[in-house]
């Protein structure tokens, strides 16, 4: 077994680095590192290896702990797959998440081109109404306009009077 002395974080999040006695070398002369293997066939038993990150390595390699007893390995395992099992359904929840995200804002996004769609054909349908409404009342006034025009007799002054009640009253001024 190897002494170990302190701990520091490691630079990658998967891996607890304890640093040994600094009589303990690797083929680099550098410290060994003691790190934690997480494998269903030692879970959570450290080692001490080499602590070159880029390169090539050297073949220093000791296990810090010894081996697991099998009640404690079985538990050990057991928890490392319900760890897995909860992660993986953690990323469905997330996948399906998103998913209904992005068909919530497809939704939204078609029922706003539906409100312009529907809005504009409304205001040219009133727009269509209204210029059929006025084309008639123009049309109203030009014979009224003729009959006057032809004679002013008592029935077309009556007709004149009657016609004139039933234009709206933005064109009675």
């Amino acid at each position: 077994m190897l002494g170990v002395t302190n701990t520091y974080s490691s630079p990658s999040p998967d891996h607890d680095v304890i640093v040994v006695d600094p009589e303990n070398k690797c083929k680099h002369r550098l410290s060994l590192y003691v790190r934690y293997n997480w494998t269903f066939y030692n879970p959570g038993r450290r080692y001490a290896c080499c602590c070159k990150n880029q390169g090539i390595k050297c073949a220093s390699f000791r296990w810090v702990d010894p081996k697991w007893d099998a009640r404690t390995k079985g538990i050990l395992v057991k928890l490392m797959k319900r760890k897995e099992k909860a992660e993986e359904e953690a990323r469905s929840w997330e996948e399906a998440w998103r998913i209904a995200k992005k068909e919530a804002n497809d939704t939204t996004y078609e029922l706003r081109l539906m409100k312009r769609y529907f809005g504009e054909a409304t205001n040219s349908l009133m727009n269509m109404r209204k210029k059929m409404r006025n084309n008639a009342l123009l049309k109203k006034m030009k014979t009224l306009t003729a009959i006057t025009m032809q004679g002013s007799g008592r029935k077309n002054t009556q007709r004149l009077a009657w016609s004139l009640k039933r234009l709206p009253l933005s064109y009675r001024r």
